[in-house]
């Protein structure tokens, strides 16, 4: 990652930390200089930036059992005071092309259909027609601020492979300042696609 994205990511978390202490996020930790990001020189001269971050104990809700009503309900608990937490909070860096930024709808570029089999862009083509009609112009008038955008259940942790409860999310690779909608509609294609809600 560029040195630019990387410090968009510590300022994030320093920021979460400063305004959401008690949220369960990645601490940075500083070096013993009190900087936040060094720089180390490999054995071929090549130098290599370095960053380290506490552990986030819990477990990647994709590993775990059936999500259950209370479960989702939880997940969205913890998005909320997160996407609170980076209100008001900028950088430099925070509009860096993310590939799954969806204001960019890198799916209607011709270069990325290109990848896409045939049959997909067929069930695909009203989809991209009303988000390229209905969708796309709207969003530069939404709500926006800098999101964390990836709330996914690989990223979102449980405190172990029953619970329900919601114990932190790491991740800060794909944050963006975008319509802070983007957040939600994250998380929800995440558990739409990972099917796996029990209602019992």
């Amino acid at each position: 990652e560029s040195e630019g994205a990387v410090d968009f990511q510590v300022a994030a978390l320093r920021h979460l930390e400063r305004c959401v202490p008690e949220l369960p996020v990645p601490r940075v930790i500083a070096s013993k200089a009190g900087k936040d990001l060094e720089w180390i020189i490999a054995a071929d001269g090549t130098r290599h930036m370095v960053r380290l971050l506490s552990w986030i104990p819990g477990m990647p809700v994709s590993q775990c059992g059936p999500l259950t009503v209370q479960a989702l309900r939880n997940v969205a608990s913890f998005q909320a005071p997160l996407a609170r937490g980076l209100r008001g909070f900028f950088h430099p860096h925070a509009r860096h092309f993310v590939a799954w930024d969806i204001q960019r709808a890198l799916l209607l570029e011709p270069g990325v259909q290109a990848w896409v089999a045939d049959d997909a862009k067929s069930l695909c083509a009203d989809l991209h027609a009303r988000l390229k009609r209905d969708v796309l112009p709207r969003l530069p008038a939404l709500r926006a601020q800098v999101v964390h955008g990836d709330g996914h259940a690989d990223n979102l942790l449980r405190a172990g492979p029953r619970s329900d409860e919601i114990v932190g999310v790491i991740d800060f690779g794909d944050m963006v300042h975008a319509p802070l909608v983007q957040d939600l509609a994250v998380t929800l294609a995440s558990f739409a696609r990972h099917g796996e809600m029990s209602l019992g």
